[in-house]
């Protein structure tokens, strides 16, 4: 079992694009906040999440913004010269939007056509 449920703050608004096959993609960076003893610690997690569901969470997903993400982990190590990166993600299955940022979105955040997103390379 592979599951994961954490909390943070956006540390920018979503960036959306369209993949090869047509389905939305939103990606997310959280920043979660943990304490140590008396050391705390803030942790940036990226977040990835697919479908119609992106499309309905734009204008709520900016910078800021408290939420509470479940899904799936996964870790990577690429080797770049002779240093190792780790990257962290979490495949979101369920987003609950803890504090928004504002009550009512900005015109410009409200969208309805695939086609405002750029296509992904």
């Amino acid at each position: 079992m592979n599951k994961i449920v954490i909390s943070g703050n956006l540390t920018k608004d979503i960036d959306v694009t369209v993949n090869k096959n047509d389905v939305l993609v939103g990606k997310f960076t959280i920043a979660n906040n943990s304490k140590v003893g008396k050391e705390e610690r803030t942790s940036f997690i990226n977040c990835v999440l697919f479908g119609d569901r992106v499309e309905k969470l734009v204008p709520y997903l900016l910078k800021g913004a408290k939420v509470l993400v479940d899904g799936r982990l996964e870790v990577n190590v690429v080797k770049n010269n002779e240093l190792y990166n780790t990257y962290v993600n979490i495949y979101v299955d369920g987003l609950e939007i803890l504090k928004f940022v504002n009550d009512e979105p900005k015109e410009e955040q409200k969208v309805s056509k695939y086609s405002k997103y750029k296509k992904a390379k």
